[in-house]
Order: C-alpha cells, then sequence, then structure tokens
C-alpha cells in the first residue's frame, strides 16, 4: 500500500489531534506542521517510555471512548492499554483483514480456519477468528495448554486456514488439509511452507496492531497507507498512525529493527521507508 498524496496534511492533523492528550501538549509544543520538515522537528517517543505514562494522559476525549481493547499479547504493565472508538477500531481490524488474505486459499465451499493460541495470545486470537468469521470463513480458536494432544486436535479438525499463535505449532506438523497458514513477527524466521500452501506473517506492534506482513518467504510489506514510517539512526522503525485521534501517536519508536531497500534522502535524523523493507 502506498503512502497517501495528503499524508502532510494527515500528519498534522495527527499533531494537532495529540495535543489535546496531556503527553503529547507537553512534548509537541504548539509549532505548525506545514511541511514535512515541520514534522520531523517532532520529538520521538520511544515505546518504552510511551507505555510508562497514565493511561489518562494518553488520551483526547475520554468520553468518546468506545472500549479499550488490550494489546495483542494481553494485559501488562509493560504494554500500553489501546482505547478507541469505531473509526479506529474498524482501521486496526481492517488492517488484519487486509493482511489474512494473504493466507486464503482459492475460493472454496469448504473453507474453515483455526486460530491456536497460548494463554497471553487469547485476545488476539479472538479478535483473529472474528475477523475470519467476517471474511466469510468458519473460524475456532483453541487453547494450547502444553498438553501432547495438541498435533492430534489439529489434525482431526482438519482446517483449511491454520493460524499458529503457539510456538508449538511446527510447519512440519501441518495436517494435509491446511492450505493456508498465518503466523505473527516470526519474521527472523522463514516458515519454510510446503509447496501449494500460502503463509502471512504478520507484523504487529502492540499499540499500533498489525502495521505490515510478510508473504512466504518475501519482504516485509509496511503498510504506508495506515502509517507514515521513519527508520530512526539507531535501525529501528517510527511509526505515526494517520486515523487515531483518540489516543494519537506521533512518532513512535517501536525498537523493532528494519532494513530498508531504498530511502528518500532526508537532511534530517530519519527518513521515510520505502514500500517494502527487511527485518535484521
Amino acid at each position: 500500500m502506498n503512502r497517501p498524496d495528503d499524508f502532510i496534511e494527515r500528519l498534522a492533523a495527527v499533531v494537532e489531534s495529540a495535543r489535546r492528550a496531556p503527553f503529547w501538549r507537553q512534548r509537541l509544543g504548539d509549532r505548525a506542521i506545514a511541511s514535512l520538515r515541520d514534522f520531523d522537528s517532532m520529538p520521538i517517543t520511544t515505546a518504552r517510555e510511551y507505555r510508562k505514562q497514565r493511561f489518562g494522559d494518553l488520551i483526547t476525549s475520554p468520553r468518546d471512548i468506545i472500549w479499550v481493547p488490550g494489546p495483542w499479547l494481553g494485559p501488562s504493565a509493560n504494554r500500553a492499554p489501546v482505547a478507541e472508538d469505531t473509526a479506529d477500531a474498524q482501521a486496526r481490524t481492517g488492517a488484519m483483514q487486509d493482511a489474512l488474505t494473504h493466507a486464503l486459499p482459492e475460493s472454496s465451499q469448504s473453507d474453515s480456519a483455526l486460530v491456536v493460541s497460548i494463554d497471553k495470545t487469547r485476545l488476539f486470537g479472538a479478535e483473529m477468528c472474528a475477523i475470519l468469521i467476517r471474511m466469510g470463513i468458519p473460524a475456532h480458536l483453541v487453547a494450547d495448554t502444553g498438553t501432547s494432544q495438541l498435533k492430534e486436535f489439529v489434525n482431526r479438525v482438519e482446517p483449511s486456514i491454520l493460524a499458529a499463535l503457539s510456538p508449538r505449532i511446527y510447519m512440519s506438523d501441518l495436517p494435509s488439509s491446511v492450505r493456508g497458514v498465518v503466523t505473527v513477527n516470526r519474521r527472523q524466521r522463514r516458515m519454510r511452507l510446503p509447496n501449494g500452501i500460502a503463509g502471512v506473517d504478520l507484523f504487529v506492534q502492540n499499540e499500533l496492531g498489525v502495521i505490515g506482513f510478510t508473504v512466504g518467504d518475501g519482504a516485509l510489506q509496511l503498510d504506508l497507507g495506515r502509517f507514515y514510517m521513519e527508520r530512526s539512526s539507531y535501525g529501528t522503525l517510527i511509526a505515526t498512525p494517520y486515523a487515531s485521534r483518540i489516543q494519537p501517536i506521533v512518532r513512535l519508536d517501536t525498537g523493532e529493527s528494519v532494513e530498508s531497500e531504498s530511502l528518500e534522502p532526508l537532511a534530517l535524523e530519519s527518513q521515510p521507508l520505502a514500500d517494502t523493507a527487511r527485518c535484521r
């Protein structure tokens, strides 16, 4: 997905909205955003620093919050909750739905999905099930509790799509029914799927959701339509979501290392990422 033509206007709107939240108001000042240089003068915030803030200081309008979903790894003092209204939720789930399409086999009336999670990925797994069902694919969530029957159970269910959110799901043990595989944050480990099986690895960051994906052994494809992406001087990914207004984020350094195949030169501390990037 390419960067939108009006990205400067979108970045200006994000900054204007963020200034309504106490944390960002102190950090961003009152300088207008009329150019990319103006935006690049905004400070970078690390994920660690962001997660230390009071939840109320990150919110622009508490009365507009519809729900507060947990981050994909589940509740934790090290991961900030995410407040959403309907538009925010649609943007976040839309990103996952777009990525999941790359794991779907050719159209079939008998497609079904099995999402295998462990305890800390159960919330993310439940949301993935809901999105697959919305896409017209019957989906079920099963918890991997560490028993020896997991492999037998997966084979007995015979899913055509398997979402492996458990580290105990091995690509070499896929049942013959599987024609599509979904994994999460396994970019440094190639999936090595058998021929004829589609596979997508979701690039997920707790506060931002799905920010990109890798199809098979290909390059990481970042969602430049929903996020303004930069690379820090340390090679880490910095992201600003265009759409969020309830809990806006400006230049969050995710701490994830990436290598871009081509960069637009900027004489500033960060540079826009190209459409594709590879994880170190």
